[in-house]
């Protein structure tokens, strides 16, 4: 539990997380990177952490594995009284609603038993709409987002991203693992996209050149001849950056770093 909420930086705002666990939906048009389920994972956590411990909130379409993700690290943020049902959200300086606010259409599956359970006991927020709706545009009139994050790239995260982006053009968009360039993503509505950064290759190519730097000094050379490359995304320090970026940017999306 983080005390002092409102005193953080990314109190009461949210960002639209974009994801899918799911590996049998990738578009062929804007084809998916190599990221396992075990990466995605771990990246829908790090960013949850690395989002509510700034007092941050996240709203998502439901998608079961990924909404247990998420519910399981918001529950991390509670007061064991409030955990266990037994406190008040007021008097254990909680958040003033939940982290965590679920969207899903009444016509798709029934929530999971423990998305239901942490409906219940207000760890998260649960709605459901009419299938005649507008989910994406639903959930940015109720949650006033002020960046979207996708992890990988699948049909649905790509639409929904696009029409994020209609929605709210000069909200920074934020993408990890997604091989599409902004220009593919964007190519069939003939914009220019001031605002979306693959984040994870941006951190990445600052550690090479910070390594590059580190290896002349060292080898007091002016060429470096060694390939420098990550075994593992850094998928902490990741988050970390993004979260910073957005705190450091403008709610209009002008970026200041």
């Amino acid at each position: 539990m983080i005390s002092n909420l409102e005193d953080r930086p990314l109190y009461g705002k949210t960002l639209f997380l974009l994801a899918n666990i799911s590996t049998k939906d990738y578009c062929e048009e804007y084809p998916s990177t190599d990221m396992s389920n075990l990466d995605v994972e771990e990246a829908i956590i790090s960013l949850a952490r690395a989002v509510f411990s700034e007092g941050g909130h996240l709203v998502l379409k439901n998608n079961t594995l990924v909404s247990l993700l998420v519910s399981f690290v918001a529950s991390e943020y509670l007061s064991p009284r409030v955990a266990e049902g037994r406190g008040n959200f007021r008097e254990e300086r909680q958040p003033p609603r939940p982290m965590v606010a679920i969207y899903q259409q009444k016509s798709s599956e029934e929530s999971s038993q423990e998305i239901q359970l942490f409906a219940q006991l207000d760890y998260i927020t649960l709605n459901e709409i009419t299938s005649e709706q507008n989910i994406t545009g639903r959930i940015i009139e109720e949650t006033n987002p002020i960046a979207l994050v996708c992890i990988g790239s699948s049909e649905d995260t790509i639409r929904d991203l696009i029409s994020f982006h209609r929605f709210r053009d000069q909200a920074p968009i934020y993408t990890i693992a997604t091989r599409s360039s902004a220009e593919d993503i964007f190519k069939h509505i003939n914009e220019e996209i001031p605002v979306i950064h693959p984040i994870d290759t941006e951190l990445i190519d600052e550690l090479t050149k910070k390594w590059k730097n580190l290896w002349q000094r060292k080898h007091e050379v002016s060429e470096v001849r060694e390939s420098f490359e990550l075994k593992y995304k850094p998928y902490g320090l990741i988050m970390q950056k993004l979260v910073e970026d957005i705190i450091h940017s403008d709610l209009n999306g002008e970026r200041r770093l």
